[in-house]
């Protein structure tokens, strides 16, 4: 990616930028698409994807942070977090960094830090323990669940409710508990915002898991505004997102994808899906 190049002459709005730092990984979960190895991103192919999202018109710029496992990068995430409040700060943007971490080595260092630039932790855990142990785990270490909620109810003491978020992914195997899941994790779990993630790639999506999907997201919808008349209020983050941003709104209006799904593989190479960077075939697309 050669960013002065396009300086001056990009006209195309990037609302959020997706950097994946690294293909390594803590874990190795079942329906990971990601092609794991060693390779990690320098600061300097951050610097240059950071400096296209601030050049871009808009003001609202949000930078995700994402691997493999960003975590195994701190130092890289200290400098991007720098790096991008420092340009939107000149460009005068309004920057959102969230990095998502499957929090196995998540410690109070790496909280601190968040906190003290007002960054937004993502944490991916998969429901109940049934639905999380099934797929997310790593060499002879099958269950991860109790690290990761112990994990999550620290990242809520140091960061409070509204600066931590859960990445909640559902596969066919776990759609009939969707909304259990949902009620566990915003009750004993005392999270308010919450990120279902549709895993689309690994088991098929047949009728009756589609038909649960949308019976139980009924459900959650219900349960979402039955809080609302107790002031309980709770957060699905893509609705959040098209009432601020009208990102599906755009979307579906033709606006380019790159708007809110431009991501940066660890080589520079640029693309607006994920599958499509992990995929075998992408030399041939992109």
């Amino acid at each position: 990616m050669n960013y002065y190049k396009i300086q001056g002459r990009f006209n195309k709005e990037i609302y959020s930028l997706r950097l994946s730092v690294t293909t390594r990984c803590a874990l190795n979960c079942k329906y990971c698409f990601v092609n794991k190895g060693n390779e990690h991103m320098d600061f300097a192919t951050a610097k240059n994807a950071i400096n296209l999202l601030m050049e871009s018109p808009g003001k609202d710029k949000l930078i995700k942070i994402y691997g493999g496992e960003p975590l195994l990068y701190f130092g890289l995430i200290k400098k991007i977090a720098a790096y991008s409040l420092r340009r939107a700060a000149k460009n005068g943007k309004k920057i959102t960094l969230t990095p998502c971490t499957n929090s196995i080595l998540l410690n109070k260092e790496h909280l601190n830090f968040f906190k003290e630039n007002n960054m937004k932790l993502a944490i991916s855990l998969d429901g109940d323990r049934v639905s999380h142990d099934r797929f997310r785990g790593y060499g002879s270490i099958k269950a991860t669940y109790d690290t990761v909620i112990k994990k999550t109810y620290l990242a809520m003491r140091v960061l409070g409710r509204r600066n931590a978020a859960v990445n909640f992914g559902v596969t066919p195997f776990s759609v009939k508990r969707l909304f259990d899941n949902f009620v566990n994790l915003t009750t004993k779990g005392s999270i308010d915002t919450v990120n279902i993630e549709i895993i689309q790639h690994f088991q098929p999506w047949r009728p009756i898991s589609r038909e649960l999907f949308a019976l139980n997201l009924r459900k959650i919808i219900q349960y979402i505004l039955s809080n609302i008349k107790n002031n309980k209020f709770l957060f699905l983050t893509t609705i959040n997102r098209e009432i601020k941003y009208s990102e599906l709104s755009r979307f579906f209006n033709g606006q380019c994808h790159f708007f809110d799904s431009l991501e940066v593989h660890p080589s520079g190479v640029m693309a607006f899906s994920s599958f499509l960077l992990n995929s075998e075939e992408r030399k041939k697309y992109l």
